[in-house]
């Protein structure tokens, strides 16, 4: 695609990070106006062994999925404005179950078949995942206090983005010459591993967790966690077991479409 080399470079160390060992995948939502393409950046990887890719989800379909499919490790929803097109309730179960999934691990899987009748599936160990996600500004700016109430908003890692005038022109020429802007799909494929994380390294990027974090009346902590993993992440992408000075690096050249300030895309 055009002009999101840096964003699509972010989704990629978001699917990566769940494969390194004993730590948290990192999940993201992807902020934008209608048409710029944080729905494409995510559908166009073809991704790994166990991540999963759902048009829509409610409570009831992500249960259905996980008693059959323990091992999941990364959940990627397009759109979310479908998941959040529902009854309040319906909504609430599962922002409720994607909170548990994200952090401590669901413990158990109830199935309701009607009236009384249930069946419930406790799993050998919590069931853990990330998730990547993308929607509107817009929807974003209506529920974010909602769900800044929730604590889901806090799990989720905001990278936004917009184009420039000349930006956008340039994709409208593409358009009209009958040209493909959009890439041929990324096959993604990883294998576990275990790496070793220098408290400098994340410690690197606190006066920008720290800022971000007083802005949104947080702590911060959860943000650690996210570069730490995102640090991993790369280290992964080049099959190192140790994060090094060109992870810190790769990740300075990200870090400011990690906010909510929209700025351009590259």
């Amino acid at each position: 695609m055009l002009f999101v080399s840096k964003i699509t470079e972010i989704a990629r160390l978001g699917i990566a990070s769940s494969y390194v060992k004993n730590d948290e995948p990192v999940s993201i939502v992807f902020l934008g106006d209608p048409e710029i393409g944080k729905s494409t950046i995510i559908l166009r990887f073809n991704p790994p062994k166990n991540t999963v890719v759902f048009s829509d989800l409610t409570k009831s379909k992500l249960e259905e999925y996980l008693k059959n499919y323990q091992q999941i490790k990364y959940i990627m929803i397009p759109d979310f404005i479908k998941v959040i097109s529902r009854g309040k309730s319906t909504k609430a179960n599962i922002i409720s179950m994607l909170n548990a999934g994200i952090e401590e691990g669901i413990l158990d899987i109830t199935q309701y078949f009607g009236g009384s009748v249930t069946q419930t599936t406790v799993p050998r160990k919590p069931i853990r995942f990330g998730m990547m996600t993308a929607m509107t500004r817009r929807v974003m700016s209506d529920r974010r206090r909602e769900w800044f109430k929730m604590g889901f908003f806090s799990r989720l890692l905001p990278v936004s983005f917009s184009y420039s005038k000349e930006q956008s022109k340039k994709i409208r020429e593409y358009i009209c010459a009958g040209r493909d802007i959009f890439t041929e799909k990324e096959k993604l494929r990883f294998r576990q591993r275990s790496i070793l994380c220098n408290k400098r390294h994340v410690l690197h990027f606190e006066k920008f967790i720290e800022n971000y974090a007083e802005a949104q009346k947080l702590y911060g902590f959860r943000m650690t966690k996210q570069f730490r993993s995102l640090l991993k992440a790369s280290a992964l992408l080049r099959s190192s077991d140790a994060v090094g000075r060109i992870d810190v690096r790769r990740i300075e050249g990200l870090v400011q479409w990690m906010n909510l300030d929209y700025n351009k895309a590259e």
